[in-house]
């Protein structure tokens, strides 16, 4: 297969977590969901009203938007929002919740015929009708297309695909859902994989000689991991590249209080780099 083919059928295995409309009447609601520095949803333009919701169907529902277009076991979910209970009554908890979050997002289907959050045997998942859009897909997309388009040498794809992770990642994964166990893990994955993009991308800045926005996103990089070595790196080199020295001085100087808060001695890391 081809390069073109490749990265191609990479882009082809869906579009920001889209799918086909399945046979029926009536036209699904259009969804945006934003899970990036705070939930949010919109259906048909407008936001539901959630007081009729409880605060767990609210947690599924931000989990499941989290892995739209992806299957999670019953078992798996019930673990996570109720552990503490007997298996019946869990099950039951959470077919409560489904039936609710169907009610608020597709109020004029009748009971089970959901097209938004759907069941398939004993796993549930959240479908993004045609016209929708999830951020985290988007993110989880761009970097996948990143990465390929990295590999493949195409550095102009490359470049527009890490754009595209940057611009979708708005900040920590569901800040409202505090230490959650279901959340941490997914956090930190998907703030490690923004700080990739972002480091990248401004690797990329520099070599192109575009120091001010390698200036820029190599900042913002930091702004999301403050311990990114290549970030600190890309900064400093494109302060002095651009004579900025007063700039680089300063760069330096946070990068050493850095190495210095982790207990690591800033001259015994330069002499080892």
């Amino acid at each position: 297969m081809t390069k073109s083919k490749n990265l191609t059928s990479a882009r082809l295995a869906g579009v920001h977590g889209q799918e086909a409309e399945p046979p029926g009447d009536g036209a699904p609601p259009v969804l945006h969901i934003r899970c990036f520095g705070g939930f949010t949803m919109t259906v048909d333009g407008r936001e539901p009203d959630w007081t009729s919701v409880r605060p767990k169907a609210r947690a599924v529902l931000r989990l499941l938007s989290v892995r739209t277009g992806q299957w999670l076991h019953r078992d798996r979910l019930v673990e996570m929002f109720w552990p503490k209970l007997a298996a019946p009554a869990a099950v039951h908890n959470l077919q409560v919740a489904v039936s609710s979050l169907r009610g608020l997002l597709e109020p004029d289907r009748g009971r089970g015929e959901g097209h938004v959050v759907v069941r398939q045997g004993m796993s549930y998942r959240l479908r993004l009708p045609h016209g929708g859009s999830c951020d985290v897909a988007e993110f989880e997309r761009a970097v996948m297309d990143a990465r390929l388009a990295r590999r493949l040498g195409r550095w102009r794809e490359a470049a527009d695909a890490l754009c595209g992770a940057r611009d979708a990642y708005a900040g920590p994964l569901l800040p409202e859902e505090g230490a959650s166990e279901w959340v941490v893990g997914e956090r930190e994955r998907l703030g490690q994989g923004a700080a990739w993009a972002t480091a990248t991308l401004a690797e990329l800045r520099l070599r192109q000689g575009r120091l001010g926005d390698a200036v820029e996103t190599a900042e913002r990089c930091l702004e999301i991991d403050p311990f990114r070595d290549s970030a600190w790196d890309t900064l400093i080199r494109a302060h002095d590249r651009s004579g900025q020295s007063a700039a680089g001085a300063r760069a330096r100087r946070r990068y050493a209080d850095m190495l210095a808060s982790l207990g690591i001695d800033p001259a015994a890391q330069r002499s080892s780099a």
